[in-house]
Parts: C-alpha cells; structure tokens; sequence
C-alpha cells in the first residue's frame, strides 16, 4: 500500500528538524491543541504552553505546503481571541514575514497587517 512510504517521525513537534524532509509537500495537516483557547480552559491563549498555532507556522514556512488543513475549532469565534486568530491567519498567509527577535506578538500582526494593506492594494490597483 502507498502508505507503506510514508515517513513517520515521533517527537515533540517543538524540537522537530523540518530539514529532515526532503520531499515536495503538498498538504499539512494539523489539529492544534484548542485547551489554550477553550471556553471550559483557563484562557491562557497565546500565554499557553500548549498553543501550538506557532509551530504549526514554524512548519509551513519551512516546508511550503500547497495547502493547509487545521482542524475546525470554534474558539476563534470567541471575541477574546478574535485578534489572535486574525494574527495567526495572517502568519499563514505570509509564512516568509516572520517575527523579529524580542517582537511581541501585537508588533508582528501590525506589521503583517500593513504588508497585507499593502498587498490587497498591489492586487487590485489602488493608491
């Protein structure tokens, strides 16, 4: 069977090497952890250990998938984490745009922010 040839690596993704990966990559699939954003959880977010949204960036920047399926969570929906969602759809988009050393998570997105500006114009022609 064809999954025969799959590479399958058994580590703490946070300590994973995606420069052992020397194939073409056409999809990541990913179920991130939701306890940090829970309703039912402490609410820690991007404060969370177990937040796993910038590893899963990490990936993506190093591999450069075709696509990207995350598991569907409704924690986003929550206002309490809107901007943080925002944040990370726009890592995604942008995998190259990465953080500065010593950067806060807000500075990032700002920047992200105005590059997207910047793109949406270049697209489709305004300024």
């Amino acid at each position: 069977m064809w999954m025969d040839q799959w590479s399958i690596f058994q580590t703490d993704v946070r300590l994973f090497n995606y420069g052992a990966i020397s194939k073409t990559i056409d999809l990541i699939a990913a179920g991130v952890p939701c306890q940090p954003f829970s309703i039912g959880g402490k609410h820690r977010g991007h404060l969370d250990e177990r937040n796993m949204f910038p590893e899963l960036v990490r990936a993506v920047r190093a591999l450069r998938p075709r696509a990207v399926l995350v598991e569907n969570v409704r924690w986003p929906c929550a206002p309490s984490f809107a901007k943080y969602f925002g944040y990370i759809e726009l890592m995604l988009m942008y995998p190259e745009i990465q953080r500065k050393d010593r950067e806060e998570w807000l500075e990032h997105l700002s920047r992200l922010e105005r590059y997207h500006t910047r793109e949406s114009e270049t697209v489709f022609g305004i300024g």
